[in-house]
Parts: C-alpha cells; sequence; structure tokens
C-alpha cells in the first residue's frame, strides 16, 4: 500500500500548522513501519525531511473558490502522468489525519471496489480527508474535479452528490436559505454505490465530534483527524480532556507530538471578564461600586491588571484597569436582556478570546472567595461551562462551538426571556447538539453573593 499525502498553496510554502504537522506525519509513518519509498508527498515547491522528498506537482491544482479541491485535482494529475500503479492501493489522507496503529490493505477488504471512503456517522455523507483507491477509479475523481468546477462546489459535496446522483446544492451551504438545489444525474456513475466501500469512521475519526460519535466508531481508533492548532482539540486528544476522560493518541505518537513542540498548554491563562452595556452609556445606580469592590477583591486575589477585562459602551478606568469599549451595536434590542451571550459571542467572533486561554465571566454581584486555577476548571472538551451562581466559564473553539453564545443570544431575543432559560430551552430540544457543547459546574465554594 502507498501512502498519498499533498499540498499545493500558491505561496509555494506549508502554512504554520501545516510546516510543523507534515514532520509529525512523516516521523510517525515511519515510525509505525513504513518504508520511506512507499510514502509520497505532492507539493508545488520542493521540500524534503526525513529522508522524504516532495514529488512536485502542477501550481494549477489550486483553486482559490474552494483550496481543499487540490487534494483531487493532484490525484487526479498523478494518473494522468502514470504515477497511480495498476495492482497498487493508494491511501489518501488530510496532513492532520494521523494514524494511531497499524493499518494493513488486507483488513480493508476492497475486493471489486474501486475506492474506499468514511462514513461521517452523524449523517450520509462520506468524508474526503481519506480515501483508499485502486487505479480503476480514475474516472471517479475525474467526475468529482469536473462537478466541483463545474458548480463551484467543494470536492465532498461533489462527490456525495455523484455517489447519490441525486441532488446537488450550489451557492453556500445545504442549510443556507441562499442554496441552490440541482438535478444531478451524470450518465456513468449509476454503479458508484457497488464501486465504493463504506468504511467505520474509525478510520477518519473527528476528535471535535467525540461526544456524538465515539460509541459509533470501531475500537480501537485507527486515525484521529484534528487540528492541532485548536487548543481543545489538543487537550482532547493529548490529554484526555473530553467526555471519555482519556487521551485518544498513543503514549508513541505523543511522544512525536512533543518531539516538535506540540505539547499545548495544559494550565490556561485566566482572564476575569465583567460586562456593563447601558444605552446611557454609564453605570446604573450602585453598578460603579460593585464594580470597584470587584476589581479591588481581584487584585487583592493575585489577579493580574491586564486579566481583568471590563467591558462598557462607554470609557472607564479605576487602579489601572481600562475598560475595554465595545460599539453600540453589540446590543440585541430586548431590553438588553441578551447582552452577555452577545457581547461573549463577540469577543469569540472577533478572536479576542485566544487559544489557551479560559476566560471567567461573572455577575457584578457575585464575589471570588479565594484565588482560581485554570488547572480547576475542567470543561471536559466543550467549550462553555455554567454555575448555578451566574458565572460561566468559556474558551475559543472550533466551528460550530463557537456558535453557542450565538444561539442563546437568538433564543433569548426571540422567546423575550432571559438567557438561562434561552438555553435551557435550547437543551430541551438539544438544539443543533448544543448539549455537548457544555456543561455544568459545580463551584459553589469558590464564590458568593454580594
Amino acid at each position: 500500500m502507498k501512502n498519498l499525502m499533498l499540498f499545493v498553496h500558491p505561496d509555494k510554502d506549508f502554512l504554520p500548522e501545516h510546516k510543523t504537522s507534515i514532520k509529525i506525519q512523516i516521523d510517525n509513518l515511519l515510525d509505525l513501519g513504513w518504508k520511506r519509498e512507499d510514502i509520497i508527498l505532492a507539493t508545488n515547491f520542493p521540500y524534503e525531511y526525513n529522508g522524504i522528498k516532495s514529488l512536485l506537482v502542477s501550481d494549477d491544482n489550486y483553486y482559490a473558490f474552494c483550496p481543499t479541491l487540490c487534494l483531487i485535482s493532484v490525484i487526479v494529475e498523478l494518473f494522468e502522468r502514470g504515477f497511480i500503479e495498476k495492482g497498487e492501493v493508494y491511501w489518501y489522507h488530510d496532513g492532520d489525519a494521523y494514524q494511531l496503529s497499524d493499518l494493513t490493505e488486507s483488513e480493508l477488504d476492497l475486493g471489486e471496489a474501486d475506492m474506499a471512503l468514511v462514513d461521517m456517522g452523524l449523517k450520509p455523507k462520506f468524508n474526503a480527508s481519506l480515501i483508499f483507491f485502486k487505479s480503476s477509479a480514475k474516472d471517479i475523481f475525474s467526475w468529482i474535479k469536473e462537478t466541483a468546477c463545474k458548480y463551484q462546489v467543494n470536492e465532498e459535496d461533489a462527490l456525495n452528490a455523484l455517489y447519490t446522483n441525486n441532488l446537488l446544492w450550489v451557492t453556500g451551504t445545504e442549510s443556507d436559505a441562499r442554496a441552490k438545489f440541482v438535478p444531478f444525474n451524470l450518465p456513468g456513475t449509476e454503479n458508484l454505490p457497488k464501486r465504493i466501500k463504506t468504511l467505520n469512521l474509525s478510520y477518519c475519526f473527528e476528535i471535535e465530534s467525540l461526544d456524538q460519535t465515539y460509541e459509533m466508531a470501531a475500537k480501537p481508533i485507527k486515525v484521529v483527524h484534528f487540528h492541532f492548532s485548536s487548543d481543545l482539540l489538543l487537550d482532547s486528544a493529548m490529554y484526555g480532556k473530553n467526555s471519555i476522560n482519556k487521551p485518544l493518541m498513543p503514549e508513541r505518537l505523543i511522544k512525536i507530538f512533543h518531539k516538535h513542540r506540540v505539547k499545548g498548554v495544559p494550565v490556561k491563562i485566566m482572564k476575569n471578564l465583567m460586562i456593563c452595556l447601558n444605552s446611557k452609556k454609564k453605570f446604573p445606580g450602585e453598578t460603579e461600586s460593585l464594580v470597584k469592590t470587584q476589581i479591588d477583591n481581584s487584585l487583592e486575589l493575585g489577579w493580574k491588571k491586564e486579566n481583568i477585562i471590563l467591558l462598557t459602551n462607554f470609557p472607564y478606568e479605576y487602579r489601572g484597569i481600562k475598560a475595554m469599549v465595545v460599539a453600540d451595536n453589540l446590543f440585541c434590542n430586548v431590553n438588553d436582556k441578551a447582552n452577555t451571550s452577545n457581547a461573549i459571542f463577540r469577543l469569540l467572533e472577533q478572536g479576542v478570546v485566544k487559544e489557551g486561554e479560559l476566560w471567567w465571566y461573572h455577575d457584578l454581584d457575585v464575589l471570588q472567595r479565594r484565588p482560581i486555577d485554570g488547572s480547576e476548571i475542567d470543561l471536559e472538551g466543550t467549550v462553555a461551562g455554567f454555575t448555578d451562581s451566574g458565572s460561566i466559564f468559556f474558551r475559543k473553539g472550533p466551528h460550530p462551538y463557537q456558535k453557542v453564545f450565538e444561539w442563546m443570544r437568538n433564543r433569548t431575543c426571540k422567546l423575550n426571556t432571559d438567557e438561562k432559560a434561552a438555553l435551557i430551552s435550547l437543551a430541551a430540544t438539544n438544539y443543533r447538539n448544543i448539549n455537548t457543547m457544555y456543561k455544568k459546574l459545580k463551584l459553589v465554594k469558590m464564590f458568593k453573593h454580594l
């Protein structure tokens, strides 16, 4: 079996995460026993690492409308150049899909199939991040490229339209109101269900959907797919900070990650967030007194000034803590009931919340009793934790985790209710699997109400 990876970019270089992930990939594959001559790395620029020299491919394989389409286009080029040999099985995988243990051609049992793909598990859709194929699959790749280019869609949408021979959506996504569904019936593709074998999602396990798919995955898991630049995902894969409370990578692979200085941030930098947004652009009533008490208490408990964040829509400063002033359009216009969820959503959306940080939002009448260490707060692979005292701990996360607070804001506005009731409403129907994206925290002894 041949192991195929590729990367094509107009800058003729790897992107920052890929510069490290490709080295981890090569070291991992060699450690698992792959022969150097069976590892193919195709790029549009010269590259060499640990005895693996890249195969140069055309710059034309990059498509601005869909950069990931290069994976299909490069394979089509390799077919045209005669690099795909008859009698061989090729395994293409993304640069962030890491093999965990032995994986053999015999266990795939392709039989008469020309290709094997992984079912995403949550819905009937194939994952193009990992593809096993034979030389007889040449026409399938050509169809995928042709369809993606014609309709300006990504390779997964094109692949799944070909497989179902039914409908293809263009312009936007399937759930997007702008999406336009077109009848799809390409001659010659009628037998694709017989030519493509479906593999268990164990062969391309997506860490960010672990809560929903772990039980569906055959064990042991063969390949984990995740971006290690996401602190949340690396925590889950390397440190077992997830709902199953165990790392997904073996110690062998963890050591390779550490060798390349990918260790994550086990103890997060904590940020202390207070929010006061007021249409009159001033503190109402006794609020300023509460803010001063909060700042005094935080400084006494050892918080650094740069980690105390006071979010307002008017200028304010006290004891060296200068308010982060936001625009008035931050408001949700429903009696200010959604100010907190909307503000947190904006902080996440605008990139204010960084990787390796844990933010603590609290009401102004909730006072911290003792110092808090980031290691005490275990979100178990989720993006947010809510306490009965009104505190919210949150962090940056991959899509769709970032949208938890947007959904809370929208539901608060829709029902004209408070944010706690909005979350309860979302949880009652598990709106877009929101219940896997947050957890309830019991931290009663850490806080007191004024």
